[in-house]
């Protein structure tokens, strides 16, 4: 096992060009954003442009802070080249770390940049050490875990694996598992959140009626898909000695305030 990180990295997102600097003057250790197009699980974010994100790198490392770009969708074997290739713009351009969650994309971005730094997205939905292993397998360095898990799950795929574990410690939880809803598709023609387009409808209300068409009152319960959002302040302590070696923050489509 590899030494765990004593101070766990605090990952900040960006949207936009806006929210990348705001995160940098904020203090966050490393920011992630995903770039325009199609490889990008926030597709309806603004995204990075590809002409500002050496630019934006260069600003980054200036300040000691690193720069992760998403990969975080499935994709289709007619679009692996091109992924391969965004992949190699992306390093090019200065990202320190690609997060990706098609397990056959991280293979040939690995065979394409053997000395590429890759991070698996939680949308890849690793939920045990056994997940963990095989991504370790595959050369990833960091796993970021599913977001269902208890600290006590955590705490032993710490103790199983070698690579770094990422945990989300504030934002939106999905009420289904990561990277395998499709609650979205199913209501939306092509609106697959496994494509980066995710209508969201776990957000809204909903009635319940019973059998005669009538609504049943749900006295607090009227978004009964979405779950509160997640906050770990008060647990951070027990995250550091579960594992986690990254803080992250969800919110790409968060303005920059």
């Amino acid at each position: 096992m590899t030494e765990k990180r004593n101070i766990p990295e605090l990952l900040a997102p960006a949207g936009d060009r806006e929210a990348f600097l705001a995160a940098v003057a904020a203090g966050a250790d490393a920011v992630y954003s995903g770039g325009t197009g199609q490889l990008n699980a926030r597709r309806r974010a603004g995204g990075i442009v590809p002409g500002e994100l050496a630019e934006l790198c260069g600003l980054a490392h200036g300040r000691g802070v690193r720069v992760y770009v998403t990969m975080n969708v499935v994709v289709k074997q007619a679009e692996l080249a091109d992924a391969v290739e965004a992949a190699g713009r992306a390093l090019a351009a200065g990202a320190d770390a690609l997060i990706i969650q098609d397990l056959g994309v991280l293979a040939s971005v690995r065979q394409a940049f053997p000395e590429a730094e890759i991070h698996v997205s939680t949308q890849a939905n690793v939920h045990d050490a056994r997940g963990v292993l095989l991504c370790e397998e595959l050369g990833a360095s960091r796993v970021t875990l599913s977001r269902e898990l208890p600290l006590t799950e955590i705490a032993s795929i710490a103790t199983e694996t070698s690579s770094e574990l990422e945990v989300f410690s504030h934002g939106a939880i999905c009420p289904s598992y990561s990277g395998v809803c499709m609650l979205s598709s199913f209501l939306r023609e092509g609106r697959s959140p496994n494509r980066g387009l995710c209508a969201q409808p776990c957000r809204l209300p909903y009635e319940v009626l019973d059998a005669s068409g009538q609504v049943v009152p749900t006295p607090g319960r009227e978004r009964a898909l979405c779950p509160r959002d997640n906050c770990t302040i008060d647990l951070l302590p027990q995250l550091l000695r579960a594992g986690a070696c990254a803080l992250k923050l969800e919110g790409r489509m968060k303005a920059a305030d």
